[in-house]
This record gives C-alpha cells, structure tokens and sequence, in this order.
C-alpha cells in the first residue's frame, strides 16, 4: 500500500510538472503545460516561474527567446519575443528612426501578442544613465515612452477583461478604434487606443463612468485662439513642455504644461480661448 502510494505521488508530479524546469518548485498545472505545448509544440529550454497570478514559461523557439502567460485553468494571456531590429514592421523602424529617440543606444526590441489586444512591439533604449520603453502599435504610432525600471517582465503589458459598459462607450464614441492597452491607476481606469491613428487615453472612475480623453498635440495643431491666450497671459515668458486636448462631459480644452526654470504651471484654454 505504501509504495502504491509513492508511485501515485510520483506520478502526480509528473503529470505537474512534466520535463521542464521550474524555479522555486513551480507546480505547473496539467492543464497548462498541455495548452502549452500545444502552441509551441518546438519549444525548448522551458523554465516556468509564477509572475502576477499567472504562470509564465520563459523558453525558446528556433533560437529565439520567448515568454508565454497563462492562467492556472491553462488560458493564455500573452506572449513576448525577443525579435532583431530589421524584423521590426517598416511603419514602426521609420517611426523610430524619425524619433527624439533615434540616437539612443536600442537594448532590445521585443514583439508582444496578446488575447483581445492589438499586437505591440517594445524598443529598449537607454543613453548615458536614462533608459526608455517605447511601445509602438504595428503601424508605427508611439504609444507610450516610459521609463525602464529594469523588470525583466512585462507584466503591465496584460490584457484586462474590460467591462461591457467601457468597450460599449468606446466602440459608440470611438469607432473603429482599436485598444492596446488598459490599467487601473488611482482607482481610475485607463484604456489606451488607436483612433485611426491617433493615439487616445481614455479614463473612467471606479464606476464604469467616462472621465475624459486626453490626447497628445504639436503646437503646429493649437487653433490660433489657444496660442493668443496663451501669449497675452502672465506667462507668455514661460516655455511650453506639454500639450494635451482633453475630451470630458463638462467641456473640451486643451492643457498647456508651462516653465521657467523650476516654476511649472499648467493652464487650461477652451478651443475658442477662454481660460478655464
């Protein structure tokens, strides 16, 4: 009875764990490790690890290194895949290239599918002691340039099951649009999306309900009316870092961020130059 017992066990491990290596004694579901070789039946070198709730096998496909997300019920979530700069699309190397960042020294570039998400691609660049994240959608619009915290991961990358009353809002206000990426920060949610090809963040409050819209603008696209405000106020002598045009229930505007050396202000101009 006794060994009959060892060798259930045993085989409970097996059918856990399969061959692959695990960190810190990772379990790995049955039912992951199935879904999972099922997508990469040629994967080798796997490792798994536990990251955020999920399961994530680190492995490498034709040479390459790639890491899958999955849930515990085998459900995939995402996948990142270290890919060379020329295999980048034309539409995202030319963006790049015409970039603040071109000079920058480029770490690593990684292609990033996801579940109900538009692919993503990631340009790690670093110069003298700054290093940056720049997402770009497949057509080459900059999504985001935020700075590298050095995690191996990309975790904030994970599709969210976002509610119906959010992907509704979107679909009516925005249509066509296509979401990239969704995160909860401050008890608000926001949804970043490709409007044609503008990139637009859209945020709602803990209860589902629109907040605003906020998207980046050139000083070439400020209407004349934004610019006379702005030049006739107290701080006509500051420089301007900033631009957004902001969408929201009450009103639209446009935010200018403001400075003279460490005096930062930021004002509020209506489309037809009203201060707010």
């Amino acid at each position: 009875m006794k060994l009959g017992w060892i060798l259930m066990t045993l085989a409970s491990a097996v059918a856990l764990v399969g061959c692959d290596k695990n960190d810190d004694a990772v379990q790995v579901p049955a039912q992951v490790e199935t879904a999972f070789h099922a997508m990469y039946p040629n994967a080798t070198d796997v490792r798994w690890s536990g990251r955020s709730g999920y399961m994530v096998a680190d492995f490498r496909e034709s040479g390459v290194a790639n890491s899958a997300w999955f849930d515990h019920s085998g459900g995939w979530h995402m996948t990142d895949t270290d890919i060379p700069y020329q295999a980048l699309p034309e539409a995202v190397k030319a963006s790049f290239e015409a970039s603040e960042y071109a000079t920058w020294r480029i770490e690593e570039v990684e292609k990033v599918t996801r579940t109900r998400l538009e692919t993503l691609y990631v340009i790690e660049v670093e110069q003298r002691e700054a290093e940056m994240e720049l997402h770009y959608s497949e057509d080459g619009v900059l999504l985001n340039a935020v700075a590298d915290d050095g995690d191996r991961y990309n975790d904030d990358l994970l599709p969210q099951q976002l509610p119906a009353e959010v992907t509704s809002f979107i679909e009516q206000r925005y249509p066509g649009a296509r979401i990239l990426e969704a995160e909860h920060e401050r008890g608000m949610l926001e949804v970043d999306i490709i409007d044609g090809r503008t990139a637009r963040e859209v945020v709602f409050d803990s209860a589902n309900a629109w907040l605003h819209t906020q998207t980046e603008v050139r000083r070439s696209e400020l209407p004349d009316a934004v610019l006379q405000a702005w030049q006739q106020s107290e701080y006509a002598s500051y420089e301007l870092d900033d631009i957004a045009y902001y969408e929201a229930p009450t009103g639209d505007y446009y935010e200018l961020e403001l400075e003279r050396g460490d005096r930062e202000v930021k004002l509020r101009i209506a489309a037809d130059g009203t201060m707010l």
